[in-house]
């Protein structure tokens, strides 16, 4: 495992997970047959009602990324310089010198033989060939051309892509020399970049909320028509935003700066429904605050705070709804000012109050503090005789035998995965837990020979066959907080039926992160592989499976009750199930 953590606003921790005992046991998707690929099949006829500026854009685009990624394995063709060359002649070509640009750039990839048993799209989950065959934009010779590609060609390896060991993905980077605001050829380079590689190879492709294509039809104009690098920047974060995918993060240290703003409140807020209620001081300060946990934030500045939030939904989209309020919430404060002014409620009354406000790097400072200082102590909580609640936040190589241990004879352990654990206690919580090895997830992959193609890998386990595991009852708790690698680590956990699972629904999004840079020094980020139950049960987006269904309250937050916590100690004193 390597753990990356990236900061924006706030911390967000994401996972890159190979498993190192493994080696990749893979088969090749049955589209007659798997569940996963018949139902996730991607779908998409365009439907251009003239010959336009946007439509040559469009085509250009997906036949540049077609030809790039289909290229044989010693191809030396530099695509980016032919983009950047082609793409700005666009703009006043009919049908005829559109398609004469289209035969050259086609003619670039040639096939050295017909292949006896053609390439099939049916076996393709990302993909969809019918866009090979509009007449209103291409000639017929231009049709027949894709399609003879698309049938006929065979590599042994993608010199723009690779799988890793695990099937996550590394990804070529674009000649980057840009520093500032990117021309207008870069802009729609950086487009094209990005959007083929989602289109060719992000697991995920079929789950979003909308097709990529309209994507890519809608978000053309923002490209073209940015004016400085901070609409630039908005663009890409309105693009990555569509994969619905927690890990769909864009950074840029200058940019977040310009655009966000790095100064924010000494407290977070939850959304619940439409109330945003402070959930908690993040650092116990010589300032005195004039926020308490349980009041209500009702604007901003003079602004309604749900207008800022909406504002947002422009370039944040999480994987569910939980997610996404957890992502927004912290930007909705977020401003380069070092003062704002608050409109509250607090039992009932409105109150106007000025708060100071830090460098958001001074608060999660302040915090990874406190969590390091807890990492070489007994942490463990006693809540009676027979159960301990233990915070795997808290928990790291250092002190994981020294609390676990201890536990080893007591009934029942509360684990709190609210939270992103160390990655190195992963391995040693599961041997502890589990009596045996287990598989427990399935995963797929993009098949870079293949772009469009999806694989299977099966066969990981975690856990050790041992007499000496835990045979207490464990109960773990989690929310939208429980991410990646907490839910993964939730997912071993729960192939024990001693294991129960308490909370509400996890944030959604699992499985490696790939990375990707833009012109401009901008990085994304996404999910590289997919991870499913091994019976093909999705996680991304839903989150993980739950055995009780217990949802913070504005209430609980008010009078200051774990509920999800208290759920848990009530079962296990009313005698648990």
């Amino acid at each position: 495992m390597k753990l990356y953590k990236v900061g924006i606003i706030f911390s967000i921790f994401i996972l890159v997970f190979s498993c190192s005992g493994n080696p990749i046991n893979l088969k090749r998707i049955n589209p007659d047959l798997d569940k996963l690929f018949i139902v996730n099949k991607y779908n998409y006829t365009p439907n251009f009602k003239s010959f336009n500026k946007k439509g040559r854009i469009y085509y250009y685009i997906k036949i540049w990324g077609f030809l790039k990624y289909h290229s044989s394995n010693n191809d030396n063709t530099d695509w980016q310089e032919i983009f950047e060359n082609d793409i700005i002649l666009l703009d006043n070509l009919n049908k005829k010198e559109f398609n004469n640009s289209l035969k050259k750039i086609l003619s670039l990839n040639t096939l050295q033989s017909k292949k006896s048993i053609k390439n099939k799209v049916s076996d393709y989950a990302l993909i969809d060939n019918s866009w090979f065959s509009d007449t209103l934009y291409f000639e017929q010779e231009v049709i027949n051309k894709l399609h003879y590609l698309f049938d006929n060609y065979e590599i042994s390896k993608n010199p723009n892509i690779k799988n890793l060991f695990s099937g996550n993905l590394r990804i070529k980077k674009i000649n980057d020399n840009v520093i500032a605001f990117p021309s207008l050829d870069k802009r729609l380079l950086s487009l094209a970049y990005y959007w083929n590689i989602i289109n060719y190879f992000y697991v995920y492709k079929n789950y979003m909320d909308d097709k990529w294509d309209d994507v890519l039809i809608n978000i053309i104009p923002d490209f073209i028509s940015s004016k400085n690098k901070i609409d630039y920047y908005k663009s890409i974060k309105k693009l990555t935003s569509h994969l619905n995918d927690c890990h769909s993060i864009v950074r840029s240290n200058e940019l977040d700066s310009i655009v966000f703003g790095f100064n924010v409140p000494n407290f977070r807020v939850k959304k619940i429904n439409n109330t945003f209620i402070v959930k908690k001081i993040r650092v116990s300060d010589t300032i005195k605050s004039e926020i308490q946990i349980g009041d209500e934030i009702l604007s901003i500045n003079g602004v309604e705070i749900e207008k800022r939030y909406n504002n947002l939904k422009l370039y944040f989209k999480g994987a569910n709804l939980p997610s996404e309020q957890r992502i927004i919430t912290p930007y909705i404060f977020a401003t380069n000012s070092k003062f704002m002014t608050l409109i509250i409620r607090r039992e009932g009354e409105r109150k106007q109050i000025k708060i100071k406000l830090r460098n958001y790097k001074y608060y999660v400072n302040k915090e990874l503090e406190l969590i390091n200082s807890l990492k070489n102590k007994f942490v463990a909580k006693k809540i009676n005789d027979n159960t301990y609640y233990v915070n795997l936040e808290h928990i790291s190589e250092l002190n994981f035998n020294e609390n676990f241990e201890k536990l080893r004879d007591i009934k029942n352990i509360i684990l709190d995965l609210r939270c992103y654990p160390s990655q190195k206690t992963v391995y040693k919580i599961t041997d502890f837990i589990l009596p045996k090895s287990t598989e427990f997830f399935t995963s797929t992959y993009s098949d870079v020979k293949h772009p469009g193609m999806l694989k299977i890998n099966q066969g990981y386990k975690l856990g050790k066959d041992s007499s000496n595991s835990y045979r207490g009852n464990v109960y773990v708790l989690v929310n939208e907080n429980t991410q990646s690698m907490a839910e993964f680590l939730v997912m071993a956990l729960q192939t024990s039926p001693k294991v129960k699972i308490i909370g509400s629904q996890t944030a959604g999004s699992n499985g490696n992160v790939a990375r990707i840079y833009f012109p401009g020094k901008i990085i994304s980020f996404f999910s590289g592989i997919g991870i499913y139950y091994p019976d093909f049960t999705p996680t991304q987006r839903i989150g993980i499976r739950i055995n009780y269904n217990v949802n913070q309250t504005i209430n609980g937050i008010k009078n200051k009750k774990d509920e999800i916590l208290n759920f848990a100690i009530k079962l296990i004193t009313d005698g648990g199930e």
